[in-house]
């Protein structure tokens, strides 16, 4: 003969079954991803770096400053850069600024920080030669600090 559980407890059961399952989809929904960061170099054999002013970053203006690297180590001339900042979160407009200016590979762009939180960085470098480079990186961006 089949026992059947009170049908309060099966409820309860039922219910907290739901909740620890849903608190799984968010846990992993809202999880940072980690992308091509730092000076590694991917299966392209680019190296490029990204290093933000004022360190750490903060709301309001701020200079990027990238650096192009061939497979070799030796410095790229003559790029195109184009930066894309994007929140973690929707509703919030892209900052996007550009250059081909640089020194020895090193390209700097100014960018405003328009909010504080976690932003992408992605930068497409359209190369001398053609060929196309991209990367992004993560990182945060505190509240002003003045």
């Amino acid at each position: 003969m089949l026992k059947t559980m009170p049908r309060s407890l099966s409820s309860g059961l039922l219910f907290t079954s739901f909740l620890l399952i849903l608190l799984g989809a968010i846990v992993t929904g809202c999880a940072r991803t980690s992308h091509q960061s730092g000076g590694l170099a991917s299966d392209d054999g680019m190296q490029m770096t990204l290093a933000v002013t004022p360190d750490p970053p903060a709301v309001g203006e701020a200079t990027l400053t990238i650096t192009l690297r061939d497979a070799n180590g030796d410095t790229i001339e003559g790029a195109n850069l184009a930066m894309k900042g994007d929140m973690s979160h929707a509703g919030m407009t892209a900052v996007i600024a550009n250059t081909s200016q640089s020194n020895q590979g090193v390209y700097t762009v100014p960018l405003t920080w328009t909010m504080a939180g976690d932003w992408t960085i992605s930068i497409v470098a359209t190369l001398p030669d053609g060929n196309i480079v991209t990367r992004r990186f993560d990182l945060t961006v505190a509240s002003d600090m003045r």
